[in-house]
């Protein structure tokens, strides 16, 4: 009768270790998160796929004595529904990837990180190809708003640290062109 008991006792402690060990976490498992600094973000699981890249053009920056910079592959947001959209979801971005904001008409605008999911270079620009204003290294899903100084004609957004990376200041010169359909 000893054995018997010694017996159940053991199968009783294994099948409590085992629900323990695989059960457990799976139902109380936390819901994914980005770590972004100093703020820890959790994010919805059923978030769609990262939209893919579509590369409609190229852009590059130049510095003052005609020396380039930098040199990129630019999607183009030139529609309101594109605006919207921006980089909103995506996982992530190749160095020399961005995404050129093209609007009607020279105004203030001021852009914001709510719903995107990496951290990138915000380069305001005036018609003329002078760079109006920036945010370096934007924290992801901040919801505080990144005005441009003054008027603008388009927006750059391209990954974190781009700006530092290839020597790119307000001295820079920025030009683009769009591909052929």
């Amino acid at each position: 009768m000893k054995k018997d008991r010694t017996g159940i006792i053991f199968l009783i402690i294994a099948l409590v270790g085992f629900v323990l060990i695989k059960v457990v976490p799976l139902v109380y498992s936390p819901a994914p998160s980005h770590e972004t600094g100093r703020i820890k973000v959790k994010t919805d699981s059923l978030i769609e796929a990262s939209p893919s890249f579509v590369k409609q053009g190229t852009a590059w920056f130049k510095a003052k004595n005609k020396e380039t910079l930098a040199v990129i592959e630019i999607e183009i947001a030139d529609t309101p529904s594109k605006v919207s959209k921006g980089l909103k979801n995506r996982k992530n971005m190749k160095e020399n990837q961005g995404m050129l904001f093209v609007f009607n008409e020279a105004d203030t605008k001021s852009f914001g990180m709510k719903s995107t999911m990496i951290p990138l270079d915000i380069i305001y620009i005036r018609s003329d190809g002078v760079i109006d204003s920036f945010y370096k290294n934007t924290i992801p899903y901040s919801v505080k708003p990144l005005p441009s100084v003054g008027k603008v004609l388009y927006v750059l957004e391209v990954n974190g640290g781009f700006m530092d990376k290839f020597g790119i200041d307000k001295t820079a010169r920025f030009d683009f062109n769009k591909l052929q359909k």
